[in-house]
């Protein structure tokens, strides 16, 4: 594990005396095995994801203790960063003696639905429409959300995108380069009117589509939208059966959420008006 030293020298994350457990999404990687076996006497074990398996290693032995397709909110392996997630919650639960088959079996029922782990990878399908809602805010963890969308069929891609303006422009910029590995057909870039933190309307999306256009953006990949729900509309407007929908929502999720919802029960079908 490594440590960090503050401006005046001292170290940060000191371990000695300190058991430690180990997390790894690549436990094959060089040197990996080696310095668990050197740290075997002060290591409570290796959490780790090996070949879609998440197991235990602990003093040469290995325990599987479930496999990515049995755990819904990973997305079969995709959404890794839940699986890391999963991985620090185990060991968090673990140091603290939490019975491990306990949670193991939350992990194996904690879904996706917005019920289970509202705004965070909700899967939905709204009249043929895949809809993917996530809270994602930074290019960090839109390149999460990104890793999960990739994996999922899908006619057309639209993404939803919008920043808090208490960010620099350079941090602005940097969303909108992580969301364009997506390579959507279209976005929609939303204004945040309940976020923006000292900046005009409009500088924001200004400065994302600015960017987006740099990236090779042309008109028709494009839109813009006042707030949220209007983004959502607008969103859902342009969908056609098939197509996959990444609607990152920060302000009005529940808005959102209660518009799906009613034109789920409503027996929306793409392609329809979606009304108000």
């Amino acid at each position: 594990m490594p440590t960090t030293r503050s401006s005046r020298g001292a170290e940060l994350g000191d371990t000695r005396g300190l058991r430690i457990a180990w997390l790894s999404l690549d436990p094959g990687r060089p040197g990996f095995a080696e310095r668990l076996e050197r740290e075997a006497r002060r290591q409570t074990g290796a959490w780790v994801l090996h070949g879609g398996e998440i197991e235990l290693w602990h003093g040469g032995w290995k325990e599987v203790l479930a496999h990515v397709d049995d755990l819904p909110f990973t997305f079969g392996g995709a959404a890794r960063h839940n699986i890391a997630n999963a991985l620090a919650a185990l060991a968090l639960g673990s140091a603290v003696r939490l019975p491990l088959e306990a949670m193991l079996r939350t992990l194996r029922h904690l879904g996706t639905t917005p019920e289970e782990n509202p705004g965070r990878a909700n899967l939905l399908d709204v009249g043929g429409v895949k809809i993917l809602l996530d809270y994602a805010h930074n290019p960090h963890g839109v390149a999460a959300i990104l890793g999960v969308a990739s994996n999922l069929a899908a006619r057309r891609r639209l993404l939803l995108l919008g920043q808090a303006g208490d960010r620099s422009e350079e941090a602005i910029r940097d969303l909108a380069r992580a969301a364009w590995q997506l390579a959507p057909d279209r976005v929609v870039i939303k204004e945040l009117p309940e976020m923006l933190r000292g900046r005009p309307p409009g500088e924001v999306p200004a400065l994302l589509e600015d960017e987006l256009r740099r990236l090779g953006a042309g008109d028709e990949a494009i839109a813009r939208a006042d707030g949220e729900l209007e983004a959502v509309r607008q969103a859902l407007a342009w969908s056609r059966r098939g197509d996959l929908l990444l609607l990152l929502v920060h302000t009005q999720r529940d808005a959102v959420l209660a518009l799906l919802g009613r034109l789920r029960a409503g027996g929306w079908e793409a392609g329809e008006p979606v009304g108000r």
